[in-house]
């Protein structure tokens, strides 16, 4: 029920609109924001902060439930996944000529 009350619309738009705000004083301001837990819903402003620079596909997607603070943290950025895909698909197509490619 959780992950369908932070996807409504009012408390997305919520998240949103306070993207910048101080998620503390936010915290001790309400106990509940839109019927969920204010330090819910400033865990999802934190998540979405750190999504802005590490992972802007997430950022920019209507209807994300941000994970708990350490797995963005410890998530690969975007760019370092697209290298790291183009650096397998370059491999795999070099074995498939009988080449070794060494990184």
């Amino acid at each position: 029920m959780l992950l369908s009350e932070l996807l409504s619309d009012d408390v997305q738009s919520f998240i949103h609109q306070h993207e910048n705000d101080d998620v503390k004083q936010l915290v001790l301001k309400h106990k509940l924001i839109h019927g969920i837990s204010s330090s819910i819903i400033a865990d999802q402003i934190n998540g979405r902060r750190k999504a802005k620079e590490k992972l802007p596909t997430f950022y920019h997607t209507k209807g994300i439930v941000y994970p708990p603070g350490v797995n963005v943290e410890q998530s690969s950025s975007e760019q370092t996944s697209r290298h790291q895909q183009h650096r397998r698909s370059f491999q795999r197509e070099h074995a498939m000529c009988g080449l070794e490619v060494a990184y």
